[in-house]
């Protein structure tokens, strides 16, 4: 969006980390903030809460400026994918970029991943700890435990 009185637009993205409770902000591709979040701003335990573009709980001005674009992605956003997102620009959603391609599907309950080539690793947060997995494609996850993020051995 631009800011008021210019024609400059601005990428903003926020994405939170639910495992290690942490919020992240990305100003045109780069991170300028990080912290640590009490209270997932997923979950809505007590109702909808004010939930506002251009304006807050508070006493602060209005957002004077205009969207051009809006998107709500259901999970958590890498760096990569964030920088990735901001030079496609709007009314584009970037795909892999290069190389190999992680494929899930929701199969009769069951979420499946399948790629053709690599090795597969596991992380409990989008920033690792990466551990590999001896499987074969195509994999089954284990949809009791606990959230997980899966990605190709780089």
């Amino acid at each position: 969006f631009p800011a008021a009185g210019t024609e400059t637009f601005t990428h903003i993205v926020y994405t939170y980390d639910k495992a290690i409770e942490t919020g992240y902000l990305y100003l045109d591709g780069k991170l300028v903030g990080k912290a640590k979040q009490y209270g997932d701003p997923t979950i809505f335990e007590f109702g909808m809460p004010n939930m506002w573009l251009g304006k807050s709980n508070w006493p602060d001005p209005y957002f004077t400026g205009d969207y051009q674009e809006f998107r709500i992605y259901c999970g958590f956003m890498t760096a990569d994918q964030v920088a990735e997102n901001c030079e496609a620009g709007p009314d584009v959603i970037p795909g892999p970029v290069s190389g190999d391609e992680l494929v899930w599907a929701l199969e009769e309950g069951k979420l499946i991943l399948t790629w053709e080539k690599g090795g597969l690793e596991v992380a409990p947060t989008a920033e690792g700890p990466w551990t590999a997995i001896n499987a074969a494609s195509p994999y089954e996850v284990d949809l009791t435990g606990t959230g997980a993020f899966y990605r190709l051995a780089e």
